[in-house]
């Protein structure tokens, strides 16, 4: 983890280095400063112990040991907590400071642009973190990974050993929770450890990979017990078998590790070799794709994300990097591979990674099938009208040309779905009510999903034959499918097109929203028209 934290600073004071004046003063040595920690109820009022359903305020402050504090140029840390007791609400940063929440960890950060450095008191106040105390149990609140630069890149001293117990309830967890979320945090620590891909990568020991399959599969293993321990009502009969499941999981993925080649550094070579090389939907900048460096030296990695893209990491020997586009490594001692990947720039606020429905989103705004409803917003769970819906299929389709009279009195002429809705018409692939009224703005259901890809798929020639097996008689409310729609339901399930909204129920007459819709298309297009 020092070593994570180490390369992304230096990547930052890399960044720092292009704007600092060349006549920057470097700050007086021996600076000396500790981070303190101080908790208070929703009073203001100090405190450590609490009910459940309590505020929790945590203040992290950096105070310096000596009369003066220095201007601050870049400053990483983590406070750390566990969510099962406690669950992040919100936080206040000072100003310019950035944060990133996972599951147990806060990351804030603070990077000065100006060269000037930002000016701090003696005593400054970072953050003032929110939580809800949710379950009993004890947490140590600490902070990881704290460091403080000068301007001239190097550290200051930071006494980062604070430590802040919280007690909630009797203070007092179920031991097998305990056990369980130990053997996750080890499961996600082992998979993030792991390069993922099915190429045979140039890795050095103790690096190694595992194939795509492997990973979704200890993904799955992890996630389901990540599930058990999420679930308050949870038996420790449940508890104690998903323990004994993800261990079970955990060495069969250790048996499927892939090592790369072992390489003995020699004291004598004073030059050591770095190849860059990048994944789909990216470049590395020319400059980087091969360099010779002294041993002991760093090296700068300039990737070039296409356009719509981002940098997602950068594996190092095999080691697994949050991305940059500009990413550092502070001391070589062999000769390296970088491989850089890249992914999806996703500019929607309301569409989170790991989402059920990220992918699918991702795959409708690629593939041109989907446009947010803003630049920022997509609105996953808002309706997917009638409108919405043919004008997607006609961009499958090509958006072929039109010529044919409008027969629907609610479709005015020139509109963004005009000439998909006469192109559907004239298909019969998405017909009017009658009297002249199509419903541009009237919800999908999701049996009438099915009907219209249903037709849709007969239109262009694709098999639409039903299965010998019928899965939609294994949801309980299969009888609430329409007679009109129950063929094209029965193969869109067959075909594992539309599936169960949990696992028993299908909801055929339920609203589609549009998160729903981006991945039933995307299956469609998939098994369907790819096929």
């Amino acid at each position: 983890m020092k070593k994570r934290i180490s390369m992304i600073l230096c990547m930052i004071l890399v960044l720092q280095a292009l704007i600092v004046p060349a006549n920057a003063v470097d700050d007086m040595p021996g600076l000396n400063y500790k981070i303190v920690l101080n908790v208070f109820d929703e009073s203001g009022k100090a405190a450590v112990k609490f009910d459940q359903g309590d505020t929790v305020l945590v203040e992290v402050i950096l105070k310096s040991m000596g009369t003066n504090a220095a201007p601050l140029y870049a400053v990483q840390g983590k406070l750390n907590f566990d969510h099962y007791s406690m669950s992040y609400s919100s936080c206040t940063l000072a100003s310019d400071f950035q944060m990133s929440i996972q599951t147990d960890t806060v990351t804030f950060a603070f990077l000065d642009r100006t060269g000037a450095g930002k000016n701090v008191d003696n005593s400054y106040l970072i953050g003032t973190f929110k939580f809800a105390a949710e379950n009993e149990g004890t947490i140590d609140l600490t902070i990881d990974d704290f460091q403080l630069t000068n301007s001239d890149a190097t550290t200051r001293n930071v006494d980062s050993s604070a430590i802040q117990t919280v007690i909630i309830g009797s203070g007092v967890r179920p031991t097998n929770k305990s056990a369980l979320l130990s053997d996750i945090n080890a499961a996600e620590a082992d998979l993030a450890s792991a390069v993922v891909s099915d190429e045979n990568l140039q890795l050095v020991y103790p690096a190694f990979r595992v194939t795509l399959d492997v990973a979704k599969t200890f993904r799955s293993d992890i996630d389901s017990a990540r599930l058990v321990y999420n679930n308050l009502n949870a038996s420790n009969e449940i508890i104690d078998d998903a323990i004994y499941v993800l261990s079970q999981a955990h060495e069969q993925f250790n048996t499927q590790k892939i090592y790369g080649k072992k390489e003995t550094t020699s004291s004598n070579k004073t030059k050591v070799k770095v190849t860059a090389s990048a994944g789909e939907h990216g470049s590395i900048n020319p400059s980087s794709l091969n360099q010779t460096v002294n041993r002991g030296t760093s090296v700068t990695i300039i990737s070039i994300p296409d356009n719509g893209y981002m940098v997602e990491y950068v594996y190092v020997n095999g080691e697994k990097f949050d991305g940059s586009e500009i990413f550092s490594i502070p001391s070589l001692t062999h000769d390296t591979v970088v491989k850089v990947t890249f992914c999806w720039k996703n500019l929607f606020t309301d569409v989170v990674k790991g989402s059920c429905y990220y992918d699918a989103v991702e795959y409708a705004i690629k593939g041109g099938l989907f446009n947010g409803t803003s630049k920022t917003s997509f609105e996953p769970e808002s309706k997917m009208t009638r409108a919405m819906l043919v004008n997607v299929l006609y961009r499958i389709a090509g958006e072929p040309a039109v010529t044919v009279e409008n027969s629907f009195i609610d479709v005015p002429d020139n509109e963004w779905y005009s000439d998909a809705i006469y192109w559907s018409n004239l298909n019969n692939i998405v017909g009017g009510y009658g009297d002249g009224i199509f419903g541009t703005n009237d919800s999908i259901t999701r049996q009438d999903m099915a009907v219209i890809l249903y037709r849709y798929a007969k239109n262009l020639g694709y098999d639409v034959s039903a299965d010998v097996e019928n899965k939609l008689l294994s949801y309980h409310d299969s009888f609430k499918v329409s007679e009109y729609a129950n063929s094209a339901m029965e193969w869109a399930v067959n075909n594992e097109l539309i599936q169960g909204t949990s696992k028993d129920i299908l909801s055929p007459q339920g609203t589609a929203t549009r998160a729903q819709v981006a991945t039933i298309l995307m299956r469609f297009v998939e098994k369907t028209v790819i096929n």
